[in-house]
């Protein structure tokens, strides 16, 4: 697995859209990584429903799969 990065965020979704797409067009990825911010007890966060949401609609305009990672560890 390659690397990139971490990715601030831009103004509004099209600018984040924008940069992954490069990003994915010239490292060819195959699939989106996305920390997920947890509660200590491993509990869904606010933050944590507010990133899901906002990768699922990056995967989905860039039509790829989106796999989440615990941010805890």
């Amino acid at each position: 697995m390659r690397r990139i990065s971490t990715i601030r965020r831009g103004a509004n979704l099209a600018d984040d859209l924008r940069r992954i797409a490069a990003i994915c067009v010239e490292q060819r990825v195959e699939r989106l990584v996305v920390g997920l911010p947890l509660h200590s007890d491993g509990s869904p966060s606010e933050q944590g429903r507010s990133t899901e949401r906002w990768a699922g609609e990056i995967a989905a305009a860039l039509s790829l799969p989106c796999t989440y990672v615990d941010e805890r560890y």
